[in-house]
């Protein structure tokens, strides 16, 4: 789905005649916004109490007043915008809403009556928005993967600590500094301080490239790598049971943390511990890849996340997506937490988009997904019904008691539904075909 440019004229055209000079105009005691400017002042409070108040006498605009009406509209042009799903990634709300008061500063209060609103639109909003989106080189660091030689999953590729570390040394050098030596060289000196800061947080990097606004690094880098990661994360019990908890990713997703539980009754006094994100090291090599490839089909799930979305089909956007689902299940903080993003994951794959997920939905189509035998698939509908079940006491009722025995049953459907969809790529390229098969496996 794609903005309707026609909206988003009516939209500006109603920011504009909310938006004005004076003061007087305006309920301040009703949510609104003030672009600070000629005239305004600033008062900075610290933490002692001490007030330090200025006037803006460098702003080369009047200060502006946009009213209750005006911030809706302003939104609801946000909102037209961020439905092109390509739009949302590379520019983001951020740099819309400040390349929309600048707009303001500039029409108003001596808005053209001539004013062509669709115009402005095009030429200083999306135009604008869109050649500021340029290609970044991205790296970042990974917590507690084990590397050693460069890989590349998706659009990223993963490589150890000690190679970026002289990649980050080459790139402080060629920094281009201020004019003065001293300076630049005070400079440079600075920005690898900062870098080997960054490097600290993890023991391997992602480097990926992506195309995006300024404002709108850190999402598009992190969509990218957040999606290689998971890729592999998806396949963590072929090589590490739950018990083992070994899982990598982004430093925030790793960062253990201790909970202590002093509990007393009339029997005594007990110590008890939660442990989160104690994770064990996960390797990548040549032989955990070959395994994937021959016994898994990862060469599919890697192509489909480096594919861009437009360029998917909907059975592969299925697959993506659950897969996502799946490899954000392992580093889930809580068993009900895992346990409703591999619900999730089951779900994507197996409800087409528009469709209402019912338990039997549920239930028939992951037993006719993975068994084509009527014994078997008895079993699975059996235990997707107990599951499901599950799933909605969690997501309706908070229910939090799952069972680390539960957990693993949901999470080996999901891999094995995920395995099973990727299989069906060749013959199918439609979300609704696989729904298609599935219903005559039923009736046959």
């Amino acid at each position: 789905m794609s903005y309707n440019k026609t909206k988003l004229a009516e939209y500006l055209e109603k920011i504009v005649r909310n938006t004005t000079t004076d003061r007087t105009k305006v309920n301040l005691d009703e949510p609104g916004s003030i672009l600070g400017g000629s005239g305004s002042r600033v008062e900075i409070t610290g933490r002692s109490g001490k007030q330090i108040l200025g006037p803006m006498n460098n702003a080369a605009h009047p200060t502006l007043y946009i009213n209750r009406e005006g911030v809706a509209a302003k939104n609801d042009f946000a909102n037209e915008c961020l439905k092109d799903r390509e739009f949302a990634t590379r520019v983001g709300s951020v740099a819309l809403s400040k390349q929309l008061d600048e707009i303001l500063k500039t029409l108003v209060p001596n808005v053209p009556s001539d004013i062509n609103y669709a115009e402005v639109v095009s030429k200083d909003v999306l135009k604008k928005l869109r050649t500021s989106v340029v290609r970044w080189r991205v790296k970042l660091p990974i917590a507690n993967l084990q590397i050693n030689d460069c890989t590349k999953i998706g659009n990223v590729t993963f490589m150890p600590r000690s190679f970026g570390i002289i990649e980050n040394t080459r790139m402080a050098l060629d920094h281009r500094g201020p004019a003065d030596h001293a300076a630049d060289i005070s400079g440079k000196a600075n920005v690898l301080n900062f870098m080997n800061d960054i490097a600290n947080q993890g023991s391997a990097w992602a480097l990926t490239e992506v195309d995006a606004h300024s404002e709108r690094i850190v999402h598009a880098a992190t969509e990218e790598v957040e999606t290689a990661v998971n890729t592999v994360r998806a396949f963590t019990r072929v090589f590490h049971s739950l018990t083992a908890a070994a899982a990598f990713g982004l430093p925030y997703e790793m960062r253990a943390g201790n909970t202590g539980y002093i509990a007393a009754s009339d029997s005594g006094i007990e110590i008890k511990w939660d442990r989160k994100g104690s994770y064990a090291p996960f390797t990548i090599n040549n032989s955990v890849l070959g395994h994937l490839n021959e016994h898994f089909n990862f060469q599919n799930f890697s192509r489909i996340a480096g594919t861009k979305w437009t360029e998917l089909n909907t059975l592969e956007h299925s697959l993506r997506v659950a897969t996502q689902w799946l490899g954000r299940s392992i580093v889930a903080t809580t068993l009900a937490d895992a346990f409703t993003l591999c619900a999730v994951s089951l779900e994507r794959l197996l409800v087409c988009d528009g469709e209402e997920t019912t338990v039997e939905k549920f239930a028939d189509r992951l037993a006719y997904l993975l068994s084509n035998d009527g014994s078997e698939q008895k079993v699975i509908h059996k235990a997707s019904k107990r599951l499901y079940g599950i799933r909605s006491k969690i997501v309706h009722a908070g229910f939090e008691a799952v069972e680390t025995q539960q957990r693993q049953e949901i999470e080996n459907l999901a891999l094995n539904a995920l395995l099973a969809v990727s299989n069906q790529l060749q013959t199918l390229d439609t979300h609704e075909k696989l729904r298609g098969m599935l219903h005559d496996k039923k009736f046959s």
